[in-house]
């Protein structure tokens, strides 16, 4: 059996492996990972019902299932979500009947009531403080007509909220990420339906005020935001109202210049995707929508990427297609991609690989064995065979992501370090044909002829006397 040995030296790209199914079909909803290793997921909008719903699940990751836990005592969508440094998960505003104020309180099953912010807010930011207290900034009233810079803190000894310095901009639709100095950066957001911002400020916890910080290079709204492991922080994607697109420009923040630079953008525009911060220090960005934002114009993102910033550079891994979803980290560094669209959940896995085998052709020929195989990286897919139809020859296999084409059937990958697809190609075999005039007459044409199986023979050939 011949051995086929990859020459990639990169680490696997990890792969998207299914879950299981959650239990109601739910977008705008908010998960947060539990002191005890479990997703919850809260509220958000009943797809089915059309209509926000106070139903919660939680996700073990031990059995990889969906389980019904307590419910919400409001019903709400577009709220935020915060885990406490107790482990518990604090839940604000979102819109119900209409825009809530009220916020609740997540322990092992149940939710409890707790106080509720000055004002109703939606598209706000929640963010834990060093100091365990919550801020948050900004948000709207769910309609399309103003946003808010007024902000608040929940001190979870008591359960109560205060009101803390404004901003200097109001925002919704923003992010917000916990710098390694304790301050909090916000960006972008827009401060109404129509109207976007590239502002950015700073609010210090000492203090309790905002203070302005670099701009962003585009306005954007619908992006990700996540904070690196050598503190800068990466924006990618989103959408940008002055060119009416999905964006794949990305920026990165350093605090240490308080400004903002162009990084390497994605391979695709997108937006409603999920950025999360894998163990390695790279960024995992899934699934979402790509195209130029027109009706007719939008598909789901093909392909998941993976930001590396020790060289700023992206790198691909397979997509999974879903759109306004949500992402965690489970604790064995998988993330969980839940919810949007459909009930259908993923894992992905950094450590699993990919690797599906195809024929270039039915009509040619087949692959014999395992067609889709996942492998741990550096390990070895199961042997595969290419088998060409009558009137036909294997010629070789290529393959992406590093495959070397080789001849070598029946085909192991050993030391397999990235997802790829590998295909079987095939020939038709060829015969010739000769053709020869008797001692009464002549041939007109090609008298030898060289035909691939299946084809045909042109006009040549013809006699006359």
């Amino acid at each position: 059996m011949a051995l086929f040995l990859l020459s990639v030296q990169a680490k696997c790209a990890g792969t998207w492996i299914p879950t299981g199914p959650m239990i109601l079909e739910r977008s705008n909803f908010s998960c947060a990972a539990t002191a005890d290793g479990k997703v919850v997921v809260a509220g958000g909008f009943d797809n089915v019902k059309y209509v926000a719903t106070s139903s919660c699940e939680l996700y073990d990751p031990v059995g990889k299932v969906w389980g019904a836990t307590g419910s919400l005592t409001e019903a709400r969508s577009r709220h935020c979500a915060t885990r406490l440094a107790n482990g518990n998960v604090l839940v604000s505003g979102g819109y119900g009947g209409g825009p809530l104020s009220s916020c609740e309180v997540f322990k092992p099953d149940s939710w409890t009531k707790v106080g509720s912010m000055s004002r109703a807010r939606v598209g706000h930011t929640a963010t834990l403080l060093a100091n365990g207290n919550v801020l948050v900034a900004g948000g709207g009233d769910g309609s399309s007509y103003g946003s808010e810079e007024t902000c608040e803190l929940y001190s979870p000894l008591t359960r109560a909220w205060s009101a803390t310095g404004s901003m200097a901009q109001a925002r919704a639709g923003h992010a917000a990420l916990l710098l390694q100095d304790g301050k909090v950066l916000v960006i972008g957001g827009g401060n109404d339906a129509a109207t976007q911002t590239p502002a950015c400020e700073l609010y210090d916890p000492a203090s309790k005020t905002w203070s302005a910080t670099g701009s962003l290079l585009q306005p954007r709204t619908g992006f990700t935001a996540t904070l690196l492991d050598d503190g800068r922080a990466l924006v990618a994607g989103g959408y940008g109202n002055a060119t009416k697109t999905y964006l794949s420009s990305c920026e990165l923040y350093d605090p240490a210049t308080a400004a903002w630079v162009a990084a390497t953008p994605l391979s695709v525009g997108r937006t409603k995707h999920t950025a999360r911060l894998l163990p390695d220090g790279k960024v995992l960005v899934a699934g979402g929508l790509m195209g130029d934002g027109a009706v007719g114009g939008v598909q789901y993102a093909t392909c998941g990427e993976l930001f590396d910033a020790s060289t700023g550079s992206w790198g691909k891994t397979n997509s999974i297609t879903k759109e306004g979803h949500r992402a965690a980290l489970l604790a064995d560094g998988t993330v969980l991609a839940a919810g949007g669209d459909t009930l259908a959940c993923v894992l992905y896995d950094p450590d699993l690989c990919s690797v599906a085998f195809k024929a270039q052709s039915a009509l040619m020929g087949t692959v014999a064995g395992s067609t889709s195989q996942l492998v741990q990286a550096e390990g070895s897919t199961t042997p595969v065979t290419a088998s060409p139809k009558p009137g036909h020859q294997f010629v070789n296999w290529t393959g992406d992501n590093g495959f070397e084409t080789t001849t070598q059937n029946p085909l192991t990958i050993a030391d397999v370090r990235s997802s790829m697809t590998v295909t079987a190609n095939f020939v038709g075999d060829t015969y010739t044909l000769s053709y020869a005039a008797g001692e009464h007459g002549a041939l007109e044409g090609a008298t030898s002829q060289t035909v691939m199986n299946g084809g045909w023979l042109g006009d040549s050939g013809q006699g006359r006397p």
